[in-house]
């Protein structure tokens, strides 16, 4: 782990990276196909995107010093969002942070995100040596569980948090 620079796949049979990439592809346009419907029939902010959006906005806006005291959460997520979404930020100004925009950033980089290092973690623990298919069937579980997918195709923070608890536990083993 000492080496992050380093290739995330290397040392793994070509089986089991395979494996590994069809089930986050799998996953990921699983992902968009749901925001897109939920998207068709809820275009604007549900539940706690009610809250998580406008600050994540305020973000885009270069407002860093608001924060909205009832968020319980840290604002990795909002930051994380601004990186991904750099050019398409500069290219249109804060319009750029829309709810469907926020929402693919969920669908496409943050839940695959949790599932790369779901498979990380599986492959640990499980050794790399294991079948292709088996591999991708431990992921798609971990993907299709349905607290954490649920909350990839809505601006939720969960996949953040997932992914950085499995992060963490990925580099300490």
């Amino acid at each position: 782990r000492s080496a992050m620079a380093g290739s995330l796949v290397s040392g793994q049979s070509k089986s089991s990276t395979m494996g590994l990439w069809a089930s986050i592809v799998a996953v990921s346009l699983l992902h968009l196909l749901v925001t897109v419907l939920f998207l068709w029939h809820c275009p604007e902010a549900y539940m706690d995107e009610t809250l998580h959006i406008p600050q994540v906005r305020r973000y885009c806006r270069g407002d860093f010093l608001q924060w909205d005291s009832k968020i319980t959460t840290l604002p990795g997520t909002y930051l994380l969002s601004l990186v991904v979404m750099a050019p398409r930020i500069w290219w249109l100004g804060p319009e750029a942070c829309s709810v469907a925009a926020l929402r693919t950033v969920n669908a496409l980089f943050l839940g695959p995100l949790a599932t790369f290092l779901a498979a990380k973690v599986l492959q640990d623990i499980h050794g790399c040596s294991q079948h292709s298919a088996a591999l991708g069937f431990r992921i798609l579980r971990f993907a299709l569980m349905p607290l954490h997918f649920f909350c990839c195709f809505l601006y939720y923070t969960d996949a953040t948090s997932t992914s950085a608890v499995l992060l963490m536990y990925w580099l300490h083993r």
